[in-house]
């Protein structure tokens, strides 16, 4: 009787009342249930709706064959994630990327422990898109010029994400 004395509505919560009790009683969790999350897969498939498996090369691409649609493809990309995805999640790991000199293209390898948790942490899949999409983009890079083709392709996507007022 650990609740006598005590008003109402202040007994203790682990008495099997409350919202998260009854949820997990019913085989809930401790939370209302969201949206169903993507998978990796499903993920992937999201960006090659935009980066086909013509354009995903070009990224790392030092010399664009088209810079001007390269450029119009990063707005189309980012612009409807700016409200889902925040400057501070890109920037935290653009931040890593830009330090980077260009002989050391193994220890951009190192970041992809940092884009899985950032991911893991986020509850939007706009954000575990990009971050997927970047880790997809880092397994790719072999040579000093993709490096920095990459790291150009990251300054635009931080760009943009701020041109069209993106989350903070």
């Amino acid at each position: 009787m650990a609740n006598q004395g005590k008003p109402q509505g202040q007994q203790n919560r682990n008495t099997g009342g409350g919202y998260g009790n009854q949820q997990r009683a019913q085989g809930g969790g401790d939370r209302p249930s969201k949206k169903e999350k993507k998978d990796e897969s499903a993920l992937r498939d999201e960006y090659k709706k935009i980066w086909n498996d013509n354009l995903f090369p070009e990224i790392l691409r030092e010399e664009k064959q088209d810079y001007n649609n390269f450029i119009d493809t990063i707005k189309k990309y980012i612009e409807p994630k700016k409200d889902t995805v925040s400057a501070s999640q890109l920037r935290n790991i653009y931040t890593e990327v830009i330090k980077l000199k260009r002989d050391e293209v193994q220890k951009l390898y190192a970041l992809r422990p940092k884009l899985a948790y950032a991911a893991g942490r986020a509850e939007k899949d706009d954000v575990k898109e990009i971050m997927l999409l970047m880790d997809d983009l880092i397994k790719e890079v072999k040579s000093e010029s993709q490096l920095v083709a990459f790291q150009k392709f990251f300054e635009a996507i931080i760009a943009y994400h701020k041109f069209y007022g993106g989350k903070q």
